[in-house]
């Protein structure tokens, strides 16, 4: 089985049909109590999106793909940030800050009113490959600012946005083609699991609690701090900034309807813990 959730007194695994019945057993001898959260998860894999020839029904008259009754792929989700660049100039570029392990472009939609004195707020979605709902959670919000962006309050308007849909394009094109539930990039280790947990592989304080050194574990954290060329981009962009400029960094996941802020790495609170609590839960209602 797979562990989905470890939060509190809770936890979800997905199991094999032919586990079920001992499962079941083992769960009635430690009298746990039990519900089952998904009855066939291959069932919902196969509903889950509409078939392309409907996806392409849904006609979208702005000049890209993205529906939002669907989940796209990386393309239709790239051309969308260009698209916005060509029909927004004023508001709107296209930067690719760098490129995954198999070549595809890391692209990233600045949202500007042009003051470069704004604050920066970072936002990114599909970090783990399988979570679909990120990715298109992160360009609806691109797509709410952008088309709404006259009637924003100002001080939208006065934050310099930097939107990175896809994190981890290699995995999530590869959850479309070939395992719907692969969550790391594509990193090969020879014969060994394939993968790196990028959500793991950040620098600060990398290997702390919540990581595994080994490849085969699904919060594999790679050899070293920013192995990966994905978290490696990201790094370097942001790093190239001055050290104030950005004030938040939003990523974007699924599973859990959590808001998670530091630390991540250990147990401990941070200096401004206040303030993040507050935020989020303003940010929850």
């Amino acid at each position: 089985g797979q562990l989905w959730k470890e939060v509190k007194q809770e936890v979800d695994y997905l199991l094999k049909p032919q586990v079920l019945s001992e499962a079941e057993q083992h769960v009635r001898a430690a009298n746990l109590s039990r519900i089952v959260l998904i009855d066939n998860l291959q069932n919902a894999i196969e509903t889950e999106n509409p078939s392309q020839a409907e996806i392409a029904s849904f006609q979208n008259r702005k000049g890209h793909r993205l529906t939002w009754k669907a989940y796209h792929r990386l393309a239709d989700i790239h051309d969308f940030f260009d698209v916005l660049a060509k029909t927004y100039p004023d508001i709107c570029s296209v930067e690719t800050i760098g490129y995954s392990l198999q070549k595809r472009p890391l692209k990233i939609l600045k949202i500007s009113n042009g003051n470069p004195g704004n604050p920066g707020i970072w936002i990114d979605g599909g970090m783990h490959a399988r979570e679909w709902i990120s990715p298109a959670t992160v360009t609806f919000i691109a797509n709410q600012l952008v088309e709404g962006w006259d009637d924003m309050p100002e001080y939208m308007r006065n934050v310099n946005w930097y939107i990175h849909a896809v994190a981890n394009p290699d995995g999530y094109e590869y959850t479309h083609t070939t395992d719907r539930l692969w969550r790391k990039n594509m990193r090969s280790h020879g014969r060994q699991c394939p993968g790196v947990d990028l959500n793991r592989n950040f620098g600060y304080k990398w290997g702390g609690k919540g990581t595994s050194a080994n490849p085969c574990s699904q919060t594999y954290r790679g050899s070293k701090a920013f192995s990966e060329p994905e978290t490696f981009y990201i790094s370097k962009f942001i790093s190239n900034y001055p050290r104030d400029t950005f004030h938040a960094y939003l990523s974007f996941h699924s599973y859990g309807q959590y808001i998670l802020y530091p630390w991540g790495y250990d147990y401990h609170l941070t200096a401004d813990k206040s303030d993040l609590d507050r935020v989020a839960r303003q940010a929850g209602t």
